[in-house]
C-alpha cells in the first residue's frame, strides 16, 4: 500500500468497534480488503483467514482484530450502566471518557462517570478508583429507558474517540492495539498477491486475543502453521522519566522484535533472520525484553509439536488508554521487514528453525 492508503486503512481500523468477542466490524475490513486477493474463511470462534496458495511451508501471519473493552453487568433503577472490562485496562484513565455501546437496537454514545472531586474527602482522591465506582451514563435516566435503548447486561462497549493525524506521521486514535498489526497485516497481504513468493501464506486477524490468546490458539489449530510471525501493538516505553538505555519500544525507532515475555520466548533462528534482514536494508529495529504482558505468541507457539514464532511490534504510546498514539513510519518499516522475510521463509530456511 502506498503510505496515503495505508494510513487510511489504519484510520478506518481504528474508529471501527471491536472489543473481545464482537470483531465483525473489523473483520469485515479485512474481508473487504483480502477478497479478490485470497480465500477468506473464519474459523468457528470468530478469526479471519485469508489463505494465499503456494508450495512451500505454511507462514502464519497473525494480528489481534479485537481491542480492550467493556461490558454491561448490571443496569440501575436510574438509569446508570455498571461494567466490568474486557483486557488490561488501568481503572484511572477511564473517568470522563465518552464511550460507544453496541445495545440490541443500536448504537449508544455515552460517558463514564464517577464520583467528581467536588464530593471526595482527601483520602478518596489520593487512592485509586475501582471500577465498581464507575458507571456508565447514557442519558436514560430510568431503568425502563435504558432497556428501551437496548441496553442490557452483556452489552459492550469501546471509547469513542474519532482518530486522526497529529506531526511528524503520529496517529492518535483508539485500539491501535493491535490495528496497527493488522493494517500492516493487510498491506503485506496486498504485496504477497502482487507477486510470487515459496510457501503458501496464512493471514489471520484472531479475535479475543485481549482476554487470553484465545483466537490465536484456535485459529493455528485449525490451519498447523510451520512457522508464525504476529504483528502486534506493542507498548511504547520512551516516556518521561523512563531511562534512556531502558527505552526498548520508542515511536520512530522502528519495529520491534520481542525476545521474551512471560507467555513465550522468541525463536531464536528467526530473531537472528530478522537482524540480518533489517540492518541489510538499513530498517532501524528495537530489541524487547519485557517483564510483563502477553501477545497471541503465547498461545500460538505451544500449538501442535510447538511452531517458530516470533512477535514483531509497532510501538503504541499510551496501549490499554482511550486514545493512543503510533507511528506511521513505524508500520511502513514493518511492512517492508515482513514483506522481505515472507520472500526469505522457503522449505529450507523454516526446516532449519
Amino acid at each position: 500500500m502506498e503510505r496515503t492508503q495505508l494510513l487510511n486503512v489504519l484510520l478506518e481500523l481504528s474508529a471501527s468497534f471491536g472489543p473481545p468477542g464482537q470483531e465483525e466490524e473489523v473483520a469485515a475490513i479485512c474481508r473487504r480488503h483480502l477478497e479478490g486477493r485470497a480465500v477468506c474463511r473464519r474459523d468457528r470462534l470468530g478469526s479471519l483467514v485469508a489463505e494465499f496458495a503456494g508450495d512451500g511451508p505454511r507462514v502464519m501471519l497473525a494480528a489481534h482484530l479485537d481491542e480492550v473493552g467493556l461490558m454491561v453487568k448490571a443496569v440501575t433503577a436510574e438509569g446508570y450502566l455498571r461494567f466490568l472490562p474486557l483486557g488490561a485496562w488501568w481503572e484511572a484513565v477511564l473517568p470522563g471518557t465518552p464511550v460507544r455501546l453496541k445495545g440490541r437496537t443500536g448504537e449508544v454514545r455515552g460517558v463514564i462517570g464517577s464520583r467528581p472531586p467536588h464530593f471526595l474527602r482527601t483520602e478518596e482522591r489520593r487512592r485509586p478508583l475501582a471500577f465498581e465506582e464507575m458507571f456508565i451514563d447514557v442519558g436514560a435516566g430510568s431503568l425502563a429507558a435504558a432497556k428501551a435503548m437496548g441496553l442490557e447486561a452483556g452489552v459492550m462497549a469501546v471509547p469513542d474517540v474519532s482518530p486522526e493525524v497529529l506531526a511528524g506521521g503520529v496517529v492518535r486514535g483508539k485500539a491501535l492495539d493491535d490495528r496497527v498489526g493488522v493494517a500492516a497485516l493487510l498491506a503485506v497481504a496486498k504485496r504477497l498477491a502482487a507477486e510470487s513468493h515459496p510457501n503458501t501464506i496464512l493471514v489471520v486477524g484472531t479475535v479475543q486475543e485481549e482476554i487470553g490468546g484465545r483466537g490465536g490458539r484456535t485459529a493455528a489449530q485449525m490451519l498447523h502453521p510451520d512457522v508464525c510471525l504476529v504483528l502486534e501493538g506493542t507498548p511504547a516505553d520512551d516516556l518521561p522519566g523512563t531511562a534512556s538505555e531502558l527505552v526498548q519500544g520508542g515511536l520512530g525507532r522502528g519495529p520491534q522484535i520481542r525476545i521474551f515475555d512471560p507467555s513465550m520466548i522468541g525463536n531464536r533462528r528467526l530473531i537472528e533472520m530478522v537482524r540480518e534482514e533489517a540492518e541489510t536494508r538499513g530498517i532501524p529495529y528495537q530489541l524487547a525484553v519485557r517483564e510483563t504482558g502477553g501477545t497471541d505468541g503465547g498461545t500460538i507457539h505451544l500449538v501442535d509439536l510447538g511452531v517458530p514464532t516470533l512477535v514483531l511490534g509497532i510501538p503504541v504510546r499510551y496501549a490499554h488508554a482511550p486514545a493512543c498514539l503510533a507511528s506511521l513510519d513505524d508500520l511502513e518499516k514493518t511492512v517492508e521487514l515482513v514483506s522481505a522475510l515472507i520472500r526469505r521463509l522457503d522449505m529450507v530456511t523454516v526446516g532449519r528453525l
